[in-house]
């Protein structure tokens, strides 16, 4: 007896349940092998070539993925979502048969200069733009009757105006650097040859625009052979990765004539890249120094390495959102403060109360609450947090209503050249004794319930500016509003100039050698802070706890990658030295000087695993 519509729909619900269960269960790669293949042959058949071709595709990419894991030596348990990407991005990849792949999806992209393509890259490589190659050469038939003399007309296409083009949408594509390259010799006889015609005019229009050493610092001509001495000699800019070339030339006399490109260097010559002076770093600011006292393993990553991890993308949820989670709170409340305090400087006066209700029902006609009941809770969640930190930052900007003039910041290093802190502090108002700063946020800014302390990562920025004004001269205090206290932060005596110059410059000098070293500082804020009070804090505060929901910093995907546990951090070489460098004077000021009031009217304090996503934004 044939079975119905509902009872095959009936077993299709329940193996998908059941799938689905095995497969929200981590598990090494050989388990999700067995998994994968066992899911193919439940779920699918194949109907004809296409369908497969796809099977086997699959089976081959997850057959490689398990040799890659075996290869690397995997085998801790993986979550759903790694896997899921390693084995349908193989499937995807176009050297696969079959495959496809967007244009622009991530890594490495090699192309044509074709129209449409001038999206923006931060890299853009032009290769092969040699006389002649570039713009191309359309061949002219017999019977083109446009190419013919006084036969063109307005829109004819020309493919040579086209590649001039996309010559230009390409420069304009790139966003960080252009590289260009062509064949600068002949490899015959080592005569100079010209570039195409339009990097011609393109260093043409540098040149007389800003001179033409800006022309020459930035064009670097490569010796025609790999295993030319100026790869290897210790002043060159050049280098190589073909280590074995290098032998040849450790005892070897240097070349009479010629290095392997064909001929000896001719009086006169303009000199090579290495013979011109390297530029100037660019000058530190006051927001650089704090990312990389907040993050200095991210800050080597980002700074030194040009590299920079993107959060993964989580599973959509399917179901209706009742509620907010704290990111998305965090969102809301932070947007929410930011009108209201435009709209409070141009009306100092404004009824706080009113602009709230504005801005609250402003968000839930633009279906950012929840709907119906759910988001009239959350509506009055948001505005007992709201209320009462804007009433608060009113009657301090009330309370000291005459601005002060930018205060510029200028300190060069006295031992390394070319060091220089250059920044401005804006927003200061006069204050009783003192500029004074008065600054609002979203985020919580203390820590514990009846004797709260300051939250370290909500005042790296403002010890900076202390230690900046200070090293200028000028004493500045500043008071922070947040969604759970007013900090007051006192500025610092006379007496502590010399010692606040002191710590800004070896600051400055620490993020300077994080820029040009091999490793990144091995420490982290939070866990140097807790090393710094009692050691084994610092292993919870690197780890997290397991009996609560707040992570811990090894969570970090730089920190995660060089040091996956607290043993790799504080084993280290130059973890202790890194740590009080960097976070003891600031732990000394944030006992010192920042003193910590409740918000009148706050709402009570959300849960920690909401504060630390407030903490991470």
């Amino acid at each position: 007896m044939p079975r119905s519509a509902a009872s095959r729909l009936a077993e299709l619900l329940q193996a998908l349940q059941r799938w689905w269960a095995v497969a929200r269960t981590a598990a090494p790669p050989t388990a999700w092998g067995e998994r994968l293949r066992a899911l193919l042959a439940a779920f699918f058949a194949a109907g004809d070539d296409g369908e497969r071709s796809l099977l086997a595709a699959l089976d081959d990419a997850l057959a490689q993925w398990l040799q890659d894991c075996e290869d690397a030596g995997l085998a801790e348990a993986l979550d759903l979502d790694v896997v899921r990407e390693a084995w349908l991005d193989a499937v995807d990849d176009p050297g696969q048969p079959g495959g496809a792949r967007r244009f622009r999806a991530g890594g490495v992209t090699f192309c044509t200069l074709l129209p449409l393509r001038a999206v923006p890259f931060q890299v853009v490589c032009l290769l092969g733009m040699n006389d002649g190659d570039y713009p191309r050469r359309a061949p002219r038939s017999d019977f083109d009757l446009m190419a013919l003399p006084g036969q063109a007309r307005p829109g004819d296409r020309s493919r040579r105006d086209d590649d001039r083009q996309l010559m230009l949408d390409a420069l304009l594509a790139a966003r960080r650097v252009l590289y260009v390259s062509w064949a600068g010799r002949s490899v015959r006889d080592h005569s100079e040859q010209p570039p195409s015609v339009l990097v011609a005019q393109l260093r043409d229009h540098l040149g007389a625009v800003w001179g033409e050493d800006t022309v020459r610092v930035r064009t670097t001509e490569h010796p025609l052979q790999p295993f030319s001495r100026r790869y290897f000699e210790a002043a060159s800019a050049l280098f190589t990765h073909a280590d074995e070339w290098r032998s040849a030339h450790e005892d070897a006399p240097p070349p009479a004539e010629g290095d392997g490109g064909g001929r000896a260097p001719a009086a006169g010559d303009a000199p090579g890249p290495a013979a011109v002076a390297a530029p100037a770093a660019a000058p530190l600011t006051l927001a650089r120094l704090a990312d990389f006292v907040r993050h200095p393993v991210k800050d080597f990553f980002r700074h030194r390495l040009q590299v920079v991890f993107p959060q993964q993308d989580g599973v959509v949820p399917d179901d209706e959102a009742f509620a907010l989670d704290g990111l998305q709170r965090w969102q809301l409340l932070d947007d929410a403060l930011q009108a209201a305090r435009r709209r409070l400087d141009a009306d100092p006066r404004a009824d706080v109360a009113a602009l709230v209700q504005r801005r609250l029902a402003r968000e839930r006609r633009a279906g950012r609450l929840p709907m119906a009941a759910p988001g009239r809770r959350v509506e009055a969640e948001l505005a007992a947090r709201l209320a009462p930190m804007l009433a608060a930052w009113q009657q301090l900007r009330l309370q000291h209503p005459q601005p002060r003039a930018r205060l510029s910041v200028w300190l060069p290093h006295p031992e390394v050249p070319g060091l220089v802190l250059d920044d401005a502090l804006d927003g200061l108002r006069e204050g009783a004794a003192a500029p004074m700063l008065i600054e609002l946020r979203a985020s919580r800014i203390a820590i514990g319930g009846k004797t709260p302390s300051p939250r370290p990562t909500a005042f790296v920025d403002l010890w900076l500016l202390a230690l900046a004004a200070a090293a200028g001269g000028e004493a500045v205090g500043a008071t922070l509003v947040g969604a759970d206290a007013v900090a007051t932060i006192a500025p610092l005596a006379p007496d502590d100039t010399t010692q606040a110059r002191t710590t800004l410059l070896d600051l400055m000098q620490a993020c300077a050698a994080s820029d040009r070293g091999d490793a990144p500082w091995p420490t982290a804020l939070l866990t140097g802070l807790a090393w710094l009070d009692d050691e084994g804090r610092a292993r919870t505060a690197y780890e997290g706890n397991g009996f609560t929901r707040q992570p811990g910093e090894r969570h970090e995907p730089c920190l995660a990658r060089l040091f996956p546990d607290f043993e790799a951090l504080h084993q280290a070489p130059g973890f202790e030295t890194a740590t009080s460098r960097l976070y003891a004077p600031y732990r000394a000021w944030l006992q010192s000087q920042v003193t910590l009031q409740g918000l009148e009217g706050a709402a009570p304090a959300d849960d920690e695993a909401r504060d630390g996503t407030e903490e991470a934004a």
